[in-house]
């Protein structure tokens, strides 16, 4: 750090400081001059508010103090000053971070003031909500600052920070699209991986948090630390600072005002981006409809054109000209077979294996299952429902054969469950559903659904989908299921019963 260009800094951007800080105060004391919401709900706007403006001020005036690495008249400048790209690195850095966190400190010093009376407020969960905040200031500002400087020019390195914002939400679209196409019963993913690969995503969360550590009472808890957040936080920073001090202290002078060449940069967001659109669409449309209809033909075609002009752009963009080369096709055409490739494979090997996981060790299982009896074939299985109505609600009971919805309900420990009837009665419907699924998921009609659903101990719920038409045997064997165990019963709307 070089004390004499961290002072020249403050004395040239202070009217950018006055700004910041006029904007901050602002948005901690206009809340509290609305009277039509409780103090405590003021309290929690009126930090929102400041946390907002603190996250947008570190994204948006990154790249600005950052721009001189970008510009070949500023680069020849800053890089001949009497100091270190180390010591230039971490000046600029500390300066960026007390420009954006001291407004917002003092913004929250005088939250917390207006908001003396509030019960549950923790002094002691402030402090450590201050020294939070700073964490995430600091690690966000790397973060943009790393990815700005992978680009050789200002308006690439703004384009690629909201890429790489945007492109943990991608993969989560992906892996979701994956899971629901090609994934059935039990579903092992857990989604919150896709929040820890996203810094901002990780960035907002806080504020959350921030809530919970400052009015601890209100949560019930003294002092409920995110402690993996906290952990998760630190790699982040630590692995962008590293990012960060390569490009900078190794930067050549001369990228400035180039076209971003680095293998981070745009050819890594645009093959990602372009890989994810197709993989999404291709699962989505050769698994999910008739490929074959002219219509998902036709639609197919514009999509996949659609996609093949996002890529053409995001090219020309790169290279700052319009141009087409066998490359650039090739790798297009390449992308959509392995999309279609993978997608196969996937299909094929039942989510490579994923739909045969089971959770085995449950404490207790409720199984439930709804159905329809919308367009049933079965005259013998429409009878069986009716003389069951007529049995429970006399012989006036009015059974709907198009809109009747049934469920049978009861619940089995792990003691119930060896060598049960009714468990066995699952488990075969349940692997019925998986090799239904499978074989038939073009025409997945869920106007004659039966769902099963696990609930074990903890209230998680595994699911399991069932798209043909309940037999009337089956149903024999559900009910005696249900009269044998805990039992909710037969349900059938009472608007249906007349």
């Amino acid at each position: 750090m070089n004390k004499d260009y961290l002072l020249y800094q403050f004395k040239s951007r202070r009217y950018l400081l006055i700004f910041l800080l006029l904007i901050q105060i602002l948005a901690a004391i206009l809340p509290f001059l609305f009277t039509g919401m409780s103090k405590y709900t003021i309290s929690l706007l009126a930090s929102g508010f400041s946390y907002g403006i603190l996250l947008i001020a570190i994204c948006v005036l990154t790249p600005f103090f950052f721009n001189f690495v970008h510009s070949k008249k500023s680069v020849d400048t800053y890089f001949s000053l009497p100091l270190s790209r180390k010591s230039l690195l971490i000046s600029t850095l500390l300066f960026e971070i007390s420009a954006v966190y001291v407004p917002w400190l003092i913004a929250n010093i005088i939250i917390a003031f207006l908001s003396i009376g509030i019960g549950g407020f923790s002094p002691g969960g402030f402090i450590l909500m201050l020294t939070y905040a700073l964490m995430i200031t600091t690690a966000l500002a790397v973060f943009c600052a790393a990815i700005d400087l992978l680009a050789n020019n200002a308006i690439d390195g703004i384009i690629m920070i909201g890429g790489y914002f945007l492109l943990p939400l991608f993969l989560l679209l992906a892996a979701n699209a994956f899971a629901d196409i090609f994934v059935v019963g039990y579903n092992p993913f857990n989604f919150e991986i896709f929040g820890y690969l996203s810094l901002p995503f990780m960035a907002c969360n806080a504020y959350f948090e921030m809530l919970n550590i400052t009015w601890s009472s209100n949560y019930g808890s003294a002092f409920n630390v995110p402690y993996l957040d906290i952990i998760i936080i630190f790699i982040h920073l630590l692995v962008f600072a590293f990012v960060l001090y390569r490009e900078f202290t190794t930067r050549a002078v001369e990228r400035a005002e180039q076209n971003s060449d680095n293998l981070l940069a745009y050819p890594f967001l645009i093959y990602a981006y372009s890989f994810i659109f197709l993989f999404i669409f291709t699962s989505s449309t050769v698994f999910q409809q008739d490929f074959m209809a002219i219509s998902s033909i036709a639609v197919s075609l514009f999509v996949y054109f659609f996609v093949f002009i996002f890529f053409m752009v995001a090219h020309f963009v790169y290279r700052r000209k319009i141009y087409i080369n066998l490359k650039m096709v090739s790798f297009f055409v390449v992308t959509i077979v392995l999309s279609f490739v993978f997608s196969q494979a996937a299909y094929l090997t039942r989510g490579f294996g994923l739909s045969e996981n089971y959770p085995e060790a449950l404490s207790s299982t409720r199984y439930t299952i709804g159905f329809t009896a919308n367009r049933l074939e079965d005259s013998e299985f429409k009878n069986k429902i009716s003389d069951y109505l007529d049995e429970i609600y006399g012989e006036d009971a009015y059974f709907d054969d198009h809109w009747s919805y049934f469920t049978i309900s009861f619940s089995l420990d792990n003691e119930q469950k060896k060598d049960n009837e009714a468990a066995l009665l699952m488990e075969e419907l349940r692997k019925k559903a998986i090799d239904q699924f499978y074989d038939d998921l073009h025409n997945y009609n869920y106007d004659e659904l039966i769902r099963i659903n696990f609930l074990d101990d903890d209230n998680d719920y595994y699911d399991y989908d069932l798209t043909y038409t309940l037999d009337a045997e089956t149903f024999d064997l559900l009910l005696k299921a249900a009269d044998d165990f805990d039992v909710d019963g037969l349900y059938i709307p009472l608007s249906r019963i007349m």
